[in-house]
Parts: C-alpha cells; structure tokens; sequence
C-alpha cells in the first residue's frame, strides 16, 4: 500500500530542478538536484546557469530526510541529468549538465 505523496522539494527564492531520486547499494535513498541561486522573479526557461548541486539523503526509506547538503567542490551551473549508477569500483558517478558552459559533464 503506498502512502499519500508528499513534496520534498520547494523553494520560491531559489528554485530546484532536474531533481533525481535513487537508492544506494547500503539501502539509503538519495535525492539530488539544482539549486537556482539568482533570485527570482526571472525570464522562463533562464537562471539555470546559476546553480549548485544538492543533495539530501533518506536511512528509512524516505520517510525522514537529512538537511540539505551541498556537494564538496565547485558544482556552480550543475544539473543532474539522469539517475546516478554504481561503478564497478563502488565509485557513484551522477550524470550532469554544465549550463554555465553548456556541455555534458558524465
């Protein structure tokens, strides 16, 4: 039986996007995203070069999330472009975007 949805991620000050949700091999659910940092009011579909990468993680299945975190280097402009996988090595490699530069950083 699943339970009601609920909203994980929402900020009108600095939007999120892109947000990618998946479980590591130790059974913890990760959700990671963009953070916009320019501040809003702003044209559609623009901003998204001003972002950090994010991120919160779950040890019960979602039911409770850490605070949010940022990831330990410069991330600036970062989106997340798909789910994140395993390398063979136990090494996780998320697949994202540079909107600062408009290239593929997987």
């Amino acid at each position: 039986m699943w339970d009601a949805p609920q909203l994980l991620l929402r900020n009108p000050e600095q939007p999120v996007g892109n947000a990618v949700i998946f479980t590591m091999g130790d059974g913890s659910v990760w959700i990671v995203w963009g953070r916009m940092e320019s501040s809003q009011p702003m044209l559609a579909h623009t901003g998204w070069d001003a972002t950090r990468l994010m991120y919160r993680v779950s040890k019960d299945s979602g039911r409770t999330w850490s605070a949010d975190r940022e990831f330990p280097m410069d991330t600036a402009g970062w989106l997340p472009r798909n789910l994140a996988i395993t390398l063979r090595d136990g090494t996780l490699a998320v697949p994202t975007s540079d909107e600062r530069n408009n290239r593929d950083l997987s």
